[in-house]
């Protein structure tokens, strides 16, 4: 795998948060081999419908969504990411300020099969 077609799975992801579109998140995720990581303290999801089953909730959870990231390190097929998102929480108007690491792993096909992510919320 190369930097760019990181680089361009993690902007793929961003936007489709950006535009509240689950199924373009879902789009990048390998329907038969997937681990997915919500939060550090839960088990992983492991399926392409529980994982589907947390994006689309998005919508009607959040809005005006900000996505920037920076690819930090490569290996293989698995990239580290520093991610920054602000959000809105939907009912509340609360304004969301997150400070994240990503670890990804990329299939031949471009499709995630392992996703996993640390995050600071303020």
């Amino acid at each position: 795998m190369t930097y760019n077609t990181f680089n361009d799975w993690i902007t793929k992801y961003g936007k489709a948060w950006i535009a509240l579109d689950p199924d373009a998140v879902m789009s990048l995720m390998d329907h038969t081999d997937i681990t997915y990581y919500e939060s550090t303290f839960t088990a992983p999801h492991k399926t392409w419908e529980a994982v589907n089953a947390l994006w689309q909730v998005v919508p009607a959870n959040q809005k005006d969504v900000a996505f920037w990231h920076e690819i930090m390190m490569t290996d293989g097929d698995m990239v580290l990411a520093h991610v920054k998102v602000t959000r809105t929480m939907v009912p509340s108007g609360e304004q969301q300020d997150i400070d994240a690491a990503f670890v990804f792993k990329i299939n031949e096909r471009g499709l995630c099969t392992y996703f996993r992510q640390w995050r600071m919320l303020r």
